[in-house]
Order: structure tokens, then sequence, then C-alpha cells
């Protein structure tokens, strides 16, 4: 263009169709750039913080697996060391590692029953309760019948002498005793009744 088209009193624009005043033609290219550069960085973020979480998740997970395999070596450690113990002492431990009540051992027909247990005996276990007990008191009886002329004169004089002996001995010291003490505790007591009447 010559200058000489263009008058100095009028102003001209030289631009894009609806470009504005003071806004250059890069500055939509720019923001572009800018949105485009901020998109990639947010993304690339993004992917950064998943693979460090992925890391993290990684490491959670092989100590969480280790932490498992050491409880598992303790619980087998533990459960062999109660075998042992309820092989040799007899001693069980429980859930909680709470010894147990020792295991009841069962009665033999001979032990005495509470009157509970006899009236939940059956008819037929009764009859052989009886049974087990007249061969265990004749047994007695064999055994006292077929004992030595010691044996037999150590039982007669435990049963002739010694018994009454101790017994007559046992009576005579609570007798003594209680007159003896008994005296003392009647005179206490009246004491105490007239004290508590003059006060």
């Amino acid at each position: 263009m010559n200058e000489e088209q263009y008058s100095s009193d009028e102003l001209y624009h030289w631009g894009r169709l609806g470009m504005k005043w003071y806004k250059h033609i890069f500055s939509d290219i720019k923001k572009v750039a800018l949105e485009y550069h901020k998109r990639k960085t947010k993304e690339k973020n993004i992917k950064e913080n998943t693979k460090l979480q992925i890391k993290k998740l990684k490491k959670i997970a092989k100590e969480e697996a280790r932490k498992r395999k050491l409880q598992k070596q303790q619980d087998e450690k533990i459960k062999k060391a109660k075998r042992y113990i309820l092989e040799k002492y007899n001693v069980d431990y429980g859930k909680d590692n709470i010894p147990n009540k020792e295991k009841t051992k069962s009665k033999s027909k001979s032990d005495p029953l509470t009157k509970n247990e006899i009236k939940k005996l059956s008819d037929s276990d009764l009859k052989d309760r009886i049974n087990r007990l007249d061969s265990e008191k004749k047994l007695i009886e064999l055994q006292n019948h077929h004992a030595t002329n010691g044996q037999k004169f150590v039982s007669a004089v435990a049963k002739n002498v010694l018994i009454p002996a101790a017994t007559t001995a046992s009576k005579d010291l609570v007798t003594n005793f209680i007159k003896k003490y008994g005296e003392m505790g009647m005179d206490s007591f009246d004491k105490g009744l007239k004290k508590k009447r003059n006060s």
C-alpha cells in the first residue's frame, strides 16, 4: 500500500476480521498452547500419582503377606506346644490360652457315686455296681481268711486294743477340756452380761 492512499486524520486497523483493538493474533494460539500444556502436565501428574499409589499398595501387600506368614508360623508353634503339654502333663489349654480343667477320669465301677449320679443310673448299671461291691467284700473276707498268723494278730490288736484305747483317751481329753475352759467361758459370759446391765 502506498502512503498516498491514507490520510493522516483517519485510523486504520490491520488484522483478522472481528479482531478487537490491542489484541494480538497469537493470543488465541498461546491460550490453546497453555491449555494443552496444562492438560498434559495434569495427565502426567495423574500417571505418576497412580504409579506411586500402586507402588505403595504393593509394599503394603508384601508387608501383610509377611505378617500373615509369621502369624501362621507362631500359631503352629503354639499348637505343637499345647499338644506336648496335653500329652505330658494332661493339661488342656483352650482357645484363649487359659488352662481348662484337667480331664475327668472315667470312674471305675468301685468308685462311690453321688445321689444324683445314682438316680441317673439304669437298672442294669445298678446291678453291675452291686455285684461288683459284693465281689469286693468277698475278696476282702477271703484275704482276711487266708492271712498269716502275724497279720491276724496285728489286726486283732488294732481292733480290740488300739481303737478302744484311742476312743477312751479322746473322750477323756474332750471332757477335761470342757471342764477347764467351759467354766472359764461361762464366767466370762456372766461378767459380760453384768457389765451390760450396769452400763
